[in-house]
């Protein structure tokens, strides 16, 4: 409500109409220092001029408005102080009764506060408008009372919008920042909708990248012609429709190879001849001893391939939020493919499965649990496994050693089909693995203090040694938590570092075995046979480190009689940041 009743001044009929006047009257007319009472029901106290209110007064409605400032010739025009019935004021400039100019608007109410530029009552021009006090602002341009122009604006929520708006809405170029989720959006908008041209990105929990798209939107929905480039490292540039893949399209893997594919509602028509598995098929003869090897290894592949297709596209998605087929397999997934598999039963260590695949390209050479494994390096990887483990067998050829390990292991009738297990994945909740990998820097620059060079090919490793090392520097044992209960979870998560006769400390772990193993000695429940004290526990690492420790009858025996070790499901999250929390600062 402005000043005189919306009337934009001081009605002259009822200036006349004076039920009182105290003041000096020069010829007739009010001059000076006076106080009028009108019969319309407000009074005035100030100057006069010639029968006019002219410079500084005060004017009283009877509803409880009060005006004080400047009048010119009847109005309210000039710099003043108006306060309504209902506590909210305004200070600053008026004219003809109407806020002009600048001026501050307070609502103690609602909590909001206006800054800036006016125009005949309205907000008009630049200013700063708090709308309530809980974070909600916006500072730039106005037009009628309606945010126009440029100007940013911080909702309640933090998020925060930066760009142009028309008639209240974000519309034309601008950025929009979701801050709490990470995300945000930079383009063209319509009525407070993305359309047109823009740039979105939001995390995928699992992945320390963001998903990235930029292209055509219309109506909010990614539609047109636009390239989205997953966290996984992958890419799809291509057709859009309604926020799906739709039409013909190119995926692109981080390293550079590319698939065209045709989608319809962001289903890939043509799943059955993969160009990421056709382009491995080309060339076998580095694997196969001569032409017809070569050509039983890529009748094996053929038969298994939909299987080979399906369980990838399974294990690459384990901790992240996309549910296409642009995810990439990364070293942490394909271990935990191997482990569920049981395929580390036979033999072989995960640490050694690396160092057989590494001279598949050079990417499997860097042994980082977060590189990424494409679809056919995983096919290849399989058959280098299978190889190794069967290939001395009498008359085993490799097509042969490799159907062996699908058949038996990978896609076995007589066992269910393949889960992912362990702690780290968690049944695939997502917030869970997404706070660990936050961790997984710093456990990595762990990971390598206490690791020792390997004399096979002078990588970095962490043995035993090394990690109960590190765990007893950084207080974690206990009277319950104990170095004889850490190799309960050992003998879950690496059986290989337990013989009939000997313990070996000197094995060492892939990244996957000690991250599982760190997780399994904070969330399991110590049975009560391992509450050993502190002394009897560490004693073990009191041995050379260049013998291999013997292990009594009785405490195998004791081990085996043991019922698996049990999760406390009490906020497992909390639990396990709670101690990496404690574990780093230590």
């Amino acid at each position: 409500m402005d000043a005189t009743n919306n009337e934009g001044y001081l009605d002259v009929k009822l200036l006349t109409e004076i039920a009182r006047y105290e003041g000096p009257v020069i010829r007739g007319l009010y001059h000076g220092k006076g106080k009028a009472v009108f019969k319309a029901g407000f009074s005035y106290e100030g100057d006069f001029d010639c029968g006019l209110m002219n410079g500084e007064g005060c004017l009283t409605w009877n509803d409880g408005s009060i005006y004080t400032g400047k009048l010119t010739d009847n109005t309210i025009t000039g710099k003043g102080h108006f306060v309504w019935p209902d506590g909210s004021s305004y200070i600053g400039d008026f004219e003809m009764g109407l806020r002009h100019g600048y001026g501050i608007f307070t609502h103690p109410k609602l909590g909001s506060v206006y800054r800036g530029e006016w125009r005949y009552g309205q907000r008009h021009g630049t200013g700063t408008l708090n709308y309530n006090e809980r974070g909600a602002v916006y500072t730039g341009d106005f037009k009628n009372n309606q945010r126009n122009g440029t100007g940013k604006m911080v909702y309640e929520s933090g998020n925060i919008y930066n760009g142009e708006w028309q008639n209240d809405k974000r519309h034309g170029q601008g950025k929009m920042e979701w801050v709490h989720q990470e995300e945000s959006y930079e383009g063209e908008w319509v009525d407070g909708i993305q359309h047109g041209k823009g740039c979105y990105s939001w995390p995928c929990k699992g992945y320390p990248k963001q998903n990235f798209y930029s292209g055509v939107w219309n109506n909010g929905k990614r539609e047109g012609e636009g390239i989205f480039h997953y966290a996984s490292g992958a890419s799809y540039k291509g057709d859009w429709l309604q926020d799906k893949k739709h039409g013909n399209g190119v995926i692109t893997f981080d390293n550079g190879t590319a698939t065209t594919s045709r989608f319809e509602n962001d289903v890939k028509l043509d799943k059955t001849e993969d160009t990421l598995f056709n382009e491995f098929l080309f060339d076998l003869s580095h694997i196969a001893s001569d032409e017809e090897s070569e050509k039983e290894l890529r009748s094996v592949i053929s038969r298994f391939l939909p299987k080979l297709v399906a369980l990838y596209n399974k294990y690459a998605g384990l901790g992240t939020e996309a549910s296409d087929e642009t995810n990439c397999m990364t070293r942490f997934q394909f271990h935990r493919l191997l482990k569920d598999s049981d395929i580390h039963l036979l033999g072989l260590s995960l640490l050694s499965v690396d160092r057989i695949i590494a001279p598949i390209s050079s990417s499997l050479s860097n042994l980082h649990p977060l590189d990424a494994i494409l679809p056919r390096e995983m096919i290849m990887a399989l058959i280098y496994i299978s190889r190794d483990i069967f290939n001395h067998e009498e008359d085993k050829t490799i097509a042969a050693s490799f159907a062996l390990l699908l058949e038996n292991y990978m896609f076995s009738s007589e066992r269910t089909r393949i889960q992912p297990g362990g702690l780290f994945f968690s049944n695939n909740n997502l917030e869970f693995t997404s706070k660990i990998l936050s961790y997984l820097p710093v456990l990595l620059q762990l990971h390598d203090i206490f690791s020792e060079e390997s004399p096979q090919d002078q990588t970095r490793v962490l043995n035993l040694y090394g990690l109960i090392k590190m765990l007893n520097e950084s207080n974690a044992f206990s009277s319950e938590r104990s170095v004889k209960f850490l190799m309960e979870i050992v003998r879950k998560e690496h059986p290989l570092v337990f013989s009939k006769e000997a313990m070996n400390m000197q094995e060492s772990l892939s990244h996957l075995e000690f991250l599982e193993i760190l997780l399994g000695f904070i969330l399991y429940e110590p049975s009560p046979v391992s509450n050993d004290t502190m002394e009897n526990s560490l004693s073990v690492t009191e041995e050379n480190n260049d013998e291999s420790d013997e292990a009594s009858d009785s405490e195998r025996q004791e081990s085996q009689n043991r019922t698996d070790l049990q999760v406390n499901t009490k906020d497992t999250l909390k639990a396990t940041l709670d101690f990496f929390d404690n574990f780093l600062l230590n």
